[in-house]
């Protein structure tokens, strides 16, 4: 399986819309010769279920499921281009990338 055909089943499984009808029908042809690529479908399932049962009961403050594709991560924050709540997680720990809090 192919680099580009990985991305595919991923895609296929968690944004199946964003996939044109021909790459969606090749995909689940792939689906259904390749053993590889239905395990690899549904590593994907059972990980993007369990991200979003985990973001759904609160267990953590922000996951990133992938659905927001911001351009600029970078500069988020004050923590080196950290995500805004490891920012603010560091930030309250007194760990604000600087060195040791004072």
């Amino acid at each position: 399986m192919s680099p580009r055909d990985e991305e595919s089943v991923e895609r296929y499984v968690r944004f199946p819309e964003t996939l044109s009808e021909a790459e969606r029908a090749r995909i689940a042809d792939l689906l259904r010769d390749d053993p590889v690529a239905r395990r690899l479908a549904a590593f994907y399932r059972g990980f993007y279920d369990e991200l979003e049962r985990v973001a759904n009961e609160g267990e953590v403050d922000e996951v990133d499921t992938g659905a927001d594709h911001r351009a600029s991560r970078a500069g988020a924050g004050d923590v080196g281009g950290a995500a805004p709540h490891l920012a603010r997680r560091r930030r309250a720990a007194g760990r604000n990338g600087r060195g040791p809090a004072p």
